[in-house]
């Protein structure tokens, strides 16, 4: 099983250099997708748990079956009180950290895909600088 988070055409490429990998759980495309290359299923996640996925994986002699079922989240899916208490205490550890401005920013910075994917940018140099002094 590989954990991916590249474009859908980079875990194509990435299967048909991986012949031993029997499944890629991928997560950068923003839709929920589910495509087979190279005999190999590619289940992109999705985005902002509008939906989730149920896999499951049948091993024996040669590549294991694979069936990938896609579940959409609506008030209808019940909470899981076991996980709630897990994000729970992750929010309440983090929430406070999240608030606490640790810098300021006397420039534009512009986040847009076109400008932080093709070049170097203020906002990459900024999380950057801001990372080195955390250390």
């Amino acid at each position: 099983i590989a954990l991916s988070h590249m474009r859908e055409c980079s875990d194509i490429a990435f299967v048909a250099e991986a012949p031993d990998v029997d499944v890629v759980l991928s997560g950068h495309d923003h839709f929920w997708k589910l495509t087979w290359a190279h005999e190999t299923p590619i289940l992109t996640s999705g985005t902002d748990f509008r939906q989730m996925s149920l896999v499951k994986l049948w091993c024996g002699d040669g590549k294991p079956s694979v069936k990938v079922e896609q579940i959409i989240i609506t008030s209808d899916v019940n909470e899981d009180p076991a996980m709630k208490e897990v994000v729970d205490s992750y929010e309440a550890a983090l929430g406070a950290k999240l608030c606490k401005e640790i810098c300021v920013s006397l420039h534009e910075l512009d986040v847009r895909t076109e400008a932080v994917r093709t070049a170097e940018s203020a906002v990459g140099n900024f999380i950057t600088d801001v990372m080195k002094k955390s250390l």
